[in-house]
C-alpha cells in the first residue's frame, strides 16, 4: 500500500452573544503507510476566560501497539502531557510550552492548503500568506500567535 496523506486546517468564531467571542483554529494531519497510522490533532480556543490548547498525536502499528501523547496549555504556559501505550498511561509530566509549538505545522498546512485552491500565492510577505482565485483574494496575517484572515470578493 502506498503512503496517503490528508491535513486540514479550519478557522471559526462563534459569537455567543456581544460580549462574548470564541475564536477557534484546528489542526488534523493524517498519514497511511502499510498498516502504520500517525494522527495529529491540534486545537486552540480563546475565549474571555483566556486561551485553551490541546494536541494529541496517535502512532498505531498495526494491531501490535497504539502509541499515544496528549497535551493541554492553559494562557500559553507549560504543556501538561499524558503519554500512552496502548490506553494505559505510561508516563504524565510538565513540558515548556515551546517544545510543542504548532505555528510552524499550521503556516505550513495553510500554504499548501491555500497552493491546491488559489492560482496565484504570495508568501515573501513578513507575517503575510495573500492568495488570489478567480473570485476571491485571501489574506492571512501571523503576529505573536494571533492570527487575522479576510477574505474579498473580487
Amino acid at each position: 500500500m502506498a503512503n496517503s496523506s490528508s491535513s486540514s486546517i479550519t478557522f471559526s468564531f462563534d459569537n455567543i452573544n456581544n460580549n462574548n467571542g470564541i475564536k477557534k483554529v484546528e489542526y488534523k494531519y493524517t498519514v497511511l503507510s502499510g498498516n502504520e497510522t500517525w494522527f495529529t490533532s491540534y486545537n486552540n480556543k480563546i475565549d474571555n476566560s483566556g486561551i485553551t490548547e490541546t494536541f494529541n498525536k496517535l502512532y498505531k502499528n498495526g494491531d501490535e501497539h497504539i502509541l499515544e501523547k496528549v497535551g493541554t496549555s492553559q494562557n500559553k504556559n507549560s504543556w501538561e502531557i499524558k503519554e500512552f501505550l496502548n490506553t494505559k498511561q505510561e508516563k504524565h509530566y510538565i513540558d515548556d510550552y515551546n517544545n510543542n509549538n504548532f505555528n510552524d505545522i499550521l503556516i505550513k498546512c495553510l500554504i499548501e492548503n491555500i497552493n491546491k485552491n488559489y492560482n496565484e500565492v504570495d508568501t515573501k510577505k513578513n507575517n503575510k500568506i495573500r492568495a488570489k482565485s478567480e473570485n476571491n483574494l485571501l489574506d492571512i496575517k501571523v503576529e505573536d500567535d494571533n492570527y487575522s484572515l479576510s477574505i474579498k470578493k473580487k
